[in-house]
């Protein structure tokens, strides 16, 4: 994947009620994530060259387990409610992407690694 290249991904899940829409994008490193799931609502925005993280959450029931080392910039995290399990880890070193999805669990394996930023 070129350094300019832009990634645009939209699933939509009808029987779910599910829609993900993904952007990203590789020059400004930006990342637009939102999943809608029976008023499961994520938005998340990052922005890599501030090191921006704005996350909501607003779930019925949910358990939320997030980590950041800032020294790395390193992001774990998890999501579990109604067998949906988002795994997610960030490491700003290689932009790569491995992405994996079984639509029957609605479980989402994600992994990105990006180039070395530095906070603001």
């Amino acid at each position: 994947m070129g350094m300019y290249d832009r990634i645009n991904y939209q699933l939509d899940m009808q029987q779910h009620n599910t829609r993900i829409d993904y952007l990203l994008d590789m020059h400004d490193i930006r990342i637009n994530y939102q999943l809608d799931m029976h008023d499961i609502r994520i938005n998340y925005q990052i922005d890599m060259h501030k090191i921006r993280i704005n996350y909501k959450l607003d779930m019925n029931d949910i358990r939320s387990n997030y980590q950041m080392d800032m020294h790395d910039i390193r992001i774990n995290y998890q999501i579990d409610m109604h067998n949906i399990r988002i795994n997610y880890k960030l490491d700003m070193n290689d932009i790569r992407s491995n992405y994996q999805m079984d639509m029957h669990d609605i479980r989402i394996n994600y992994q990105l690694d990006m180039q070395p930023c530095y906070q603001d």
